[in-house]
């Protein structure tokens, strides 16, 4: 029986490998995942800050989405590939960073390095300038972005230079987004959450169930004493009776942040007629309520 040569054994089942994993023809950056391989598309990062240090990070995803990662190929002419990371990413909304004197606070809203990843990086056998990236963890949902250090630059010299980095979502790519879709998505539900309140406040004040009123009102952020709710609700009656019934009750106007809404509000009473008035929404522990009613 004639013996197989072990050099030519290693070869070949190095070849078969490299072919199992469908390398790449064109420059670019991958991921291996399980939809198979993706292309990732780079995209600008982008920098906040002043002369001599910046924050950097990215807007939001790009839209490339896996459930999991197996690795990464890299495939960049004449690249080092001491340079590459690999990064989890968070949201910032804001940071300090250097000034002459001090350092000052600024406003970030990029999505930043919360950690690097450690990786073991291996070249192709026969394939210059390409190589495969293991990560020595696996990856848990997140999103995540391959860069070449533009993620970590801290002097504005670096941040302008216009660097790139290749995102991926491990996860729902909604959870991502930039701080303008998340803005607005914020203001939507805030102001449906106000809608929803109102609606239910002017229900309970029609029909005399203030007791109901303590789901939705929550004076100055705090749960009303049995003694300064009976004083709320004499308040109440008297209004009532005073004003009539609410006929009609809507928003005009808002003024919304993060976590708190201000409405500007016209209501029509039976007897009192068109008034206007104003309330506070706030989201206390994942709840809304209405914490202050003028």
């Amino acid at each position: 029986m004639k013996l197989v040569n072990p050099l030519f054994l290693i070869l070949f089942l190095t070849f078969v490998a490299s072919c199992s994993q469908n390398l790449p023809e064109n420059y670019g950056i991958y991921a291996y995942t399980d939809k198979g391989k993706i292309t990732l598309s780079g995209q600008k990062i982008h920098f906040t800050g002043n002369l001599l240090q910046s924050i950097t990070g990215l807007k939001g995803a790009s839209g490339v989405k896996c459930n999991s990662i197996k690795n990464f190929i890299v495939f960049e002419q004449d690249i080092n590939p001491k340079s590459i990371k690999i990064s989890k990413l968070e949201f910032k909304k804001g940071g300090y960073v250097q000034n002459i004197f001090n350092k000052t606070y600024v406003d970030v809203n990029l999505w930043t390095v919360a950690k690097n990843i450690n990786f073991d990086v291996a070249p192709i056998s026969g394939k210059k300038d390409m190589y495969r990236l293991t990560t020595k963890e696996n990856l848990s949902e997140g999103f995540y972005a391959l860069h070449f250090g533009g993620l970590e630059a801290t002097e504005i010299i670096e941040a302008v230079s216009g660097n790139i980095a290749y995102d991926i979502v491990i996860g729902k790519i909604e959870d991502y987004q930039s701080y303008e879709v998340i803005k607005k998505h914020n203001e939507e539900k805030l102001k449906a959450e106000a809608e929803n309140l109102l609606k239910n406040m002017n229900n309970y004040f029609n029909n005399k169930d203030y007791i109901k009123m303590k789901e939705v009102y929550r004076p100055d952020n705090k749960i009303l004493s049995d003694s300064e709710w009976q004083e709320f609700t004499n308040g109440l009656a008297t209004w009532l009776n005073s004003a009539g019934k609410v006929i009609e009750s809507n928003i005009v106007s808002s003024n919304i942040s993060d976590n708190e809404g201000i409405f500007q509000i016209q209501t029509i009473y039976e007897k009192k007629g068109q008034q206007n008035e104003k309330i506070v929404v706030r989201n206390l522990e994942g709840k809304y309520f209405i914490t202050s009613l003028e």
